[in-house]
């Protein structure tokens, strides 16, 4: 998809804008602001985008803590953020800039459970699936479609009735593929070996209580939740990446 990779066969084509989600986040030697505005400037910037990025992206609190706030260099010659800053900066980035597709390798992997808990139902659900195209052209969002493709080895979000499909990879190739219900239904299925193993660990069990103003997201389509289940970081070892894709749903027309 990126097209890194040479195609040997067949056609690969990629309908609409591409935004990349690298497990490495680019940072550039800039403000937090210009790594998430990104090219845009002056008049040019949605400020109320560029707000809304922040917010889903859990990144208000950490800028209240920046000496300058969103105008506070970072990168090499400025204030060096923790991998988990970096990898929130760099999805507010994906925010702010508008896809048509995503492509998300382990974005949560650099943050804890809490934080991970409210980026996938704030960001990834509820802003890069569902969210709006543009504040300014309200037509154009209410129709615009888009395909988040998720690499991760955290299962406790795919249960999500907005993952679509889950492709499971081993040895770098794709073992099995199947919605959530269909490949922990299937006992020989190489999934459903890894949600016995986090149930044998406990992982499922005795799930923490988050804050419903902090964790809970709702929006126009649907009440989105997660699975607030315990990391197993030995079990986590074992897995093999997962990739999850999400669709936005389809709307009826408006009479």
């Amino acid at each position: 998809i990126l097209g890194e990779v040479r195609n040997v066969s067949g056609n690969v084509f990629v309908k609409g804008d591409l935004s990349y989600f690298g497990q490495s986040p680019f940072i550039l030697n800039a403000t937090v602001r210009s790594n998430i505005i990104f090219g845009h400037a002056g008049d040019q910037v949605d400020e109320e985008k560029y707000q809304r990025a922040l917010l889903t992206c859990a990144l208000s609190h950490d800028l209240e803590l920046l000496p300058q706030g969103d105008q506070t260099e970072i990168g090499e010659k400025g204030i060096t953020l923790s991998g988990g800053q970096k990898a929130r900066v760099a999805l507010a980035r994906a925010v702010y800039h508008d896809a048509d597709t995503y492509l998300l390798d382990d974005p949560l992997a650099a943050v804890d459970a809490h934080v991970g808990k409210f980026i996938f139902e704030k960001c990834i659900i509820g802003e890069l699936l569902m969210g709006k195209k543009s504040s300014k052209d309200d037509n154009a969002s209410e129709n615009k479609k888009r395909t988040v493709i998720l690499v991760t080895n955290a299962l406790k979000y795919l249960s999500n009735p907005r993952v679509d499909r889950i492709l499971v990879l081993k040895d770098g190739c794709i073992h099995e593929m199947g919605t959530y219900s269909e490949l922990k239904s299937s006992k020989t299925s190489l999934f459903s070996s890894f949600l016995s193993i986090l149930d044998d660990k406990g992982a499922h069990s005795d799930e923490s209580e988050f804050g419903e103003s902090q964790l809970s997201v709702s929006t126009s389509h649907n009440s989105l939740s997660a699975l607030g289940a315990t990391e197993v970081p030995e079990v986590a070892r074992l897995l093999s990446p997962i990739m999850s894709f999400f669709k936005s749903p389809k709307k009826s027309p408006k009479r």
